[in-house]
């Protein structure tokens, strides 16, 4: 009774002329096509994503259903690649077929052992998100694409993610607040914020696409998105107060992500730059602080509690990293060369006198007629370096 009602109620995938042998995968499950197969049935509605070998690189679209939908592809042996029947007659015919029963001995059925998985990898993303992203439903992605490149016509795509804050001084900043934007991500993450309606909600949808198209498609432009992100989202601390919410919910799509990426992922070659490592001991290091300073009686406090949610999700990630992969101590990560020096809340004023090493022209910071050598981690070498 149950399989029968997912049949009627669930969608399907009519993947024709597949080669005999090739892979696939849909949302978290692995599947090889076999010499009858025809695509997939009984796909629960939704969001779903599609990956598959495309030559010598990988393709990838996400794809939506509605109860007993149809969704209409085909491989083209020409192109090695998996495309969207486009012509309509032909496509609801097929679907008709479907519909009908034609197909059903070849179709296989949805695998739905990481079903639960994909659904916390994903939650957070909708349909509004892949349009943002310039990924809408049926558009194929290749983890080789770039998003500056020239479009041409029914190429793969890459997706646009929202550009995270890179600039280490704002126009008009003293130096204190110079080193306060540096040193605490919030007012940072309050601009990335702005491009999204200031909904932190869909910043985390984004973090969610990236890490999929990281983890399955093998996307560079999803990882360097998807680290720049995470770090910027640990370094945080006000946020902490501020937005508690955001922060818990980060904690916990980032304590599910890490689940699923292989036990020596800190020590491989993709992480070797220790990306991961500092950003976590960052973020843990800020809930410790912070939860220190709160009475126990609100750290304790009951399940409606915001503030106390955040602190069981922060230590359940914790126990994560030194279960899964045996990361007892951050401290090692706490790299000492990477902390910005703290600039003091000093009168700078300009000389626009040239700089004696270089000549170029830059201007010297001078502090009651002593000359301040400027921070390279703070102020731009090259004054002509547009500010934002």
């Amino acid at each position: 009774e149950t399989a029968l009602r997912q049949l009627h109620a669930g969608g399907t995938l009519l993947c024709l002329d597949m080669p005999t042998g090739a892979e696939m995968i849909c949302d978290m499950s692995g599947l090889v096509c076999g010499e009858k197969f025809k695509g997939i049935k009984m796909i629960p509605p939704g969001l779903h994503l599609l990956c598959w070998d495309a030559g010598h690189d990988k393709h990838a679209t996400f794809v939506s259903f509605s109860q007993s939908g149809v969704e209409t592809w085909t491989w083209d042996a020409r192109l090695e690649d998996l495309r969207l029947i486009d012509d309509q007659e032909q496509a609801e015919r097929l679907a008709l077929a479907v519909r009908e029963y034609k197909f059903d001995s070849e179709l296989g059925k949805f695998p739905d052992g990481e079903y639960q998985a994909w659904l916390k990898l994903s939650n957070m993303i909708t349909l509004e998100t892949l349009v943002r992203c310039g990924i809408p439903p049926r558009v194929v992605m290749s983890g080789g694409a770039s998003p500056n490149a020239q479009h041409v016509e029914h190429a793969p795509v890459a997706p646009r993610f929202v550009e995270i804050c890179s600039s280490r001084r704002l126009a008009g900043m003293s130096a204190a607040d110079i080193s306060e934007f540096n040193m605490d991500g919030s007012a940072r993450l309050q601009r990335v914020l702005a491009h999204l309606s200031n909904s932190w909600k869909e910043l985390l949808a984004e973090l969610q696409i990236g890490f999929l198209l990281f983890l399955l498609l093998a996307s560079f432009e999803a990882l360097e998105f998807w680290k720049n992100c995470v770090a910027l989202l640990c370094s945080c601390g006000k946020m902490l107060v501020e937005n508690a919410e955001l922060m818990s919910e980060f904690v916990l799509v980032l304590r599910r992500q890490l689940e699923h990426v292989p036990a020596d992922f800190f020590r491989d070659e993709i992480a070797k730059s220790n990306f991961l490592g500092p950003s976590l001991a960052c973020l843990l290091q800020l809930v410790d602080e912070h939860f220190t300073m709160q009475a126990s009686e609100e750290r304790s406090g009951g399940l409606g509690s915001v503030q106390a949610k955040l602190f069981k999700r922060a230590k359940r990630l914790r126990e994560l990293l030194q279960r899964r992969f045996d990361l007892v101590d951050l401290d090692e990560f706490a790299l000492e060369d990477e902390v910005p020096t703290i600039v003091e809340n000093l009168e700078i004023r300009d000389t626009g006198q040239a700089g004696e090493e270089d000549g170029r022209g830059a201007s010297s910071a001078v502090l009651e007629g002593s000359k301040v050598e400027r921070m390279p981690w703070m102020l731009p070498s090259d004054i002509s370096e547009k500010q934002e």
